[in-house]
């Protein structure tokens, strides 16, 4: 008799819980019912949600894209307006402004004398003294100077 012992228990708990064993055909239609629209509604706000995303994305791929396009074109404009011709051309025309007159150089007089280096040539030409390999190599590089 020992088997009928389990038996018996799980009578026992049939009778304390009888509702939860005993569903009938309608109860079980309608469970089954209520989970399946429950997952079909899940599964079609997320494929929403999906959808609407990738509407978002392709919005703003195009947006880019119209973007660059814009920025393309104003960087050619800006290249345009910053050429040298269309800045003259603006100069002249609008702001009445006309060209510079060419510079008018001024040419060099003879450098004004050299007082320190004129009073050692002399020192050294008083004495007799040779001059040095500095002195040789500076008049060796001298310019030669032109009458004006």
């Amino acid at each position: 008799m020992d088997v009928a012992k389990p038996i018996l228990l799980a009578k026992q708990r049939r009778a304390r819980a009888g509702w939860v064993f005993e569903l009938g055909p309608v109860t079980l239609v309608f469970a089954t019912i209520v989970l399946i629209s429950l997952t079909s509604l899940l599964y079609l706000t997320q494929a929403s949600r999906i959808a609407a995303t990738g509407y978002d994305i392709s919005a703003a791929e195009e947006r880019r894209a119209r973007l660059e396009r814009e920025q393309q074109r104003l960087a050619i404009q800006e290249a345009r307006l910053q050429a040298l011709h269309r800045v003259e051309t603006e100069a002249t025309s609008r702001l009445q402004m006309v060209p510079a007159p060419p510079p008018d150089y001024v040419h060099p007089r003879r450098p004004p004398a050299d007082v320190d280096g004129a009073l050692e040539q002399a020192l050294a030409a008083a004495e007799h003294r040779p001059p040095g390999w500095w002195e040789r190599l500076a008049l060796a590089f001298r310019p030669v100077r032109r009458a004006d």
